[in-house]
């Protein structure tokens, strides 16, 4: 999708080479879509994919991401101002497989995001990969003759909350040996660190990602107006469902004309 202030919603992209769904100008929006089963022939790639400061401002909510050879969703060198929301990330990466098929459920790169309430399971390599490092020069950042400011420190005004990660920090994407290597970039609260059981997910694999009643997801998040403005119970869930909230369902399986 190619443009400004697009929107591809409850839409299904399965078995790719590639990329799934790749968005190329400002204000995108890929809501409510199911990607799975793709990076089958490519390599550095993702089910949903953008980066470039010239498409800044995409909005990615409401998607599964699922069973993907490497990552699930990315936010590209020079990124800004993306907002991901309410999306599961679960199977990034393949148990075993070549190293250059990064397992890993969320790239953010750049400056300006909000990340919040997503799940994130079964990422082969690392939950998150949101470098904290300047971004590095690379040949195909620039157009012609002139270059864009290279950044000197990502993400330090990115905001990441009320996530649910299964795993996280270690090798951070992006950073190369530089001292920023080892930890995540953002401002980060209301985390749960722990595996897919731990999390007590109703049947993810039956796709169910909802937590139940004694899961310790429920209730634990931040309180962040105005992105949590809508919650049940004494505060927010952490993850991408309410429990007792909308049981959201992505894809075009949902229509009777699909």
């Amino acid at each position: 999708m190619s443009g400004s202030d697009n929107m591809i919603t409850y839409s299904t992209a399965a078995y790719f080479g590639n990329a799934g769904i790749t968005t190329r100008g400002p204000n995108e929006i890929v809501a409510y879509c199911q990607v799975h089963n793709g990076g089958l022939i490519g390599l550095d790639t993702a089910g949903i994919y953008t980066g470039s400061p010239t498409d800044h401002g995409a909005q990615y909510h409401h998607n599964w991401v699922r069973d993907m050879r490497e990552k699930c969703i990315r936010g590209d060198d020079l990124s800004a101002n993306m907002t991901v929301h309410h999306n599961v990330m679960a199977n990034c990466g393949e148990p075993n497989g070549d190293v250059r098929r990064d397992g890993i459920g969320l790239v953010v790169k750049g400056l300006g995001h909000v990340i919040y309430a997503n799940t994130m399971i079964n990422c082969q390599r690392v939950s998150r990969c949101m470098p904290a490092c300047g971004s590095p020069y690379k040949p195909w950042d620039c157009h012609g003759n002139t270059c864009p400011l290279l950044i000197i420190k990502q993400n330090v005004d990115t905001l990441y909350f009320n996530n649910a990660q299964h795993n996280q920090t270690g090798q951070m994407c992006g950073c190369g040996a530089t001292g920023d290597a080892t930890y995540a970039g953002g401002i980060a609260s209301g985390i749960f660190n722990g595996t897919e059981a731990d999390m007590k997910l109703a049947n993810p694999r039956e796709m169910d990602y909802t937590p139940t009643q004694t899961s310790p997801l429920v209730d634990r998040g931040v309180i962040k107006p105005p992105y949590t403005n809508v919650y049940v119970g004494k505060a927010p869930d952490i993850g991408a469902y309410e429990y007792g909230g909308e049981v959201w369902k992505p894809g075009c399986a949902i229509h009777k004309d699909c």
